[in-house]
């Protein structure tokens, strides 16, 4: 399983951006998966429901099956456990790629992990990437919408207009490259 992060700065794009990435390789058939990392406290689990119940009385995990999804809630353990525990069931699950939205400095200073990094503006863009290894991608998100010359080292592209050519880097960097480094 090849992974891919997107890594950047709040409100610059980065969900946009791993949508759209997962929208475009997922209809030309591969299977891809995705880790949204959230800094603040969230839950998909109701106070007073069920699988809430479960979790108060002490479950570890609770698994919710409906007809239409599965969704399981783990509370958390140490982050880079539960990255790779999540990534060992997008192998399981045959997945060809994973998208790591977030989690910049968790992965962010992985070298051979390929990055797209979205920003708002240049100084932002220039914050971000002295803490990041390479490979960088390309750089999208709102700062591409702005401007596509940047004087960045790799392409500034923008998802409306050269959102294809994102696709064929993304491709050729993850599917025609011999080795992918992944987060241990």
């Amino acid at each position: 399983m090849k992974l891919l992060a997107v890594i950047g700065t709040k409100k610059s794009g980065k969900t946009t951006v791993a949508e759209f990435i997962i929208h475009q390789l997922s209809k030309e058939g591969y299977r891809i998966g995705a880790i949204k990392h959230i800094h603040h406290s969230f839950t998909i689990d109701a106070e007073g429901k069920d699988t809430w119940r479960f979790s108060k009385a002490g479950a570890e995990l609770v698994v919710s099956v409906s007809p239409d999804e599965i969704a399981t809630i783990k509370k958390p353990g140490n982050p880079m456990t539960d990255v790779n525990d999540i990534l060992e069931t997008g192998r399981r699950e045959g997945l060809d790629t994973m998208i790591i939205e977030g989690y910049r400095d968790l992965v962010g200073n992985r070298k051979g992990l390929p990055k797209i990094v979205t920003a708002k503006n240049a100084k932002e863009l220039e914050a971000l990437s002295k803490d990041l290894a390479p490979p960088i991608i390309a750089v999208s998100g709102v700062i591409a919408a702005k401007s596509e010359t940047l004087g960045f080292s790799v392409p500034v592209l923008d998802l409306y207009r050269r959102g294809d050519v994102l696709i064929e880097l993304i491709k050729e960097r993850l599917f025609m490259a011999e080795r992918q480094v992944e987060v241990r």
